[in-house]
């Protein structure tokens, strides 16, 4: 079996695109996977936001644009959590980030708690989609450890935009998020017991695979 199974969505992500580049840079590591400009500024700017709601910590003069922006979340009432690494066990139960039991992992980029509500928000640097599944599945992590809150207001702020996408869900939807991700869960759990993680060819081998010997490299 291969090592390193717990999963987490970004994981799961990159395991579907493709297996085999997930199996070479993220379990063999025999190929690295070089982050591009792009992936270094959401890297650097999650954490300047994270020292301004944490620590109060100015951003960047380069950063200042945001200001506005993260200063209604920091003055938003309720109980702030910011970049917090949760995990659960395979019995979805709270475990370390780093226990041996650990089957999944979520970083919540800025959680909210008010009363039975929380606001869950993850800070997004690229182009704006419609696609909830991330947060879904960090609300139904989240939700595990804040058993007295109902309702999860996700939202993605899409900072070259200026401009939030929204969805709700109720804690009555959490089932639903399981089941669904689930079957996508076990394919990856398979492939790691298994050990198969075949090339999945696509426009990205051309110019954005690390993995040299993969005889679909530099194909189009």
């Amino acid at each position: 079996m291969a090592k390193q199974t717990a999963w987490s969505f970004s994981r799961l992500k990159s395991y579907e695109t493709c297996p085999k580049k997930f199996w070479h840079t993220s379990v063999q590591k025999d190929f690295v996977e070089v982050q591009s400009d792009a992936g270094n500024y959401g890297t650097e700017v999650h954490k300047a936001i994270q020292q301004r709601l944490a620590n109060d910590k100015k951003l960047p003069l380069h950063m200042t644009h945001l200001e506005p922006i993260i200063a209604r979340f920091a003055e938003a009432p309720g109980t702030k959590y910011v970049e917090q690494q949760l995990a659960l066990n395979g019995d979805v139960e709270p475990t370390g980030w780093f226990d041996n039991d650990v089957w999944c992992r979520a970083i919540i980029d800025l959680a909210i708690v008010n009363g039975d509500h929380a606001l869950l928000c993850d800070w997004k640097t690229g182009k704006m989609d419609d696609d909830f599944t991330q947060q879904r599945v960090a609300a139904a992590v989240f939700a595990v450890y804040f058993p007295e809150v109902k309702t999860f207001d996700l939202v993605y702020y899409w900072l070259k935009d200026k401009k939030p996408t929204k969805q709700s869900v109720e804690r009555s939807d959490l089932p639903a998020i399981w089941n669904k991700i689930l079957p996508r869960i076990r394919k990856y759990m398979v492939a790691h017991s298994t050990t198969d993680f075949p090339p999945r060819p696509s426009g990205l081998c051309k110019r954005y695979c690390p993995v040299t010997t993969c005889p679909h490299y530099g194909g189009e």
